[in-house]
């Protein structure tokens, strides 16, 4: 589950600094097209052909990584199973969850109530 955060974080990340790059670039292209200081405190309503075809070229690298990002996430079911002091008890997938046969953890299975649901993880605490 920290495998998964740690993804996202990075993602997201990813995705500021390619944000901030963007505006960065365009204001560098901006002050540089500029053909004098005065130009560049003014807002010009004019747009670029380069400008506008570099923004779109960015925003579909950034439409193809949410792709790569959906295809890429592997949803396997797994289960986190705490007891009422909130320690692990359990932690593997639905599987494994289901061929537990000890009777310390056919009580808990009983017991069990879903607390949430996070990225394909069942989250249960035993009461």
């Amino acid at each position: 589950m920290k495998k998964s955060n740690n993804n996202n974080n990075w993602k997201q990340t990813l995705k500021t600094v390619t944000f901030i790059a963007l505006v960065m670039l365009v204001t560098v292209v901006k002050l540089s097209a500029s053909e004098n200081k005065a130009d560049t405190l003014k807002a010009k309503k004019e747009v670029s052909k380069e400008e506008v075809i570099m923004i779109e070229d960015l925003l579909a690298a950034l439409e193809e990584m949410d792709e790569m990002e959906d295809i890429a996430a592997e949803t396997v079911p797994s289960i986190e199973v705490y007891n009422s002091n909130d320690e692990l008890v359990f932690s593997g997938t639905q599987e494994a969850w289901n061929a537990q046969n000890t009777a310390e953890l056919i009580a808990a299975k009983r017991k069990a109530e879903l607390l949430f649901q996070l990225d394909g993880t069942s989250i249960y605490k035993v009461f």
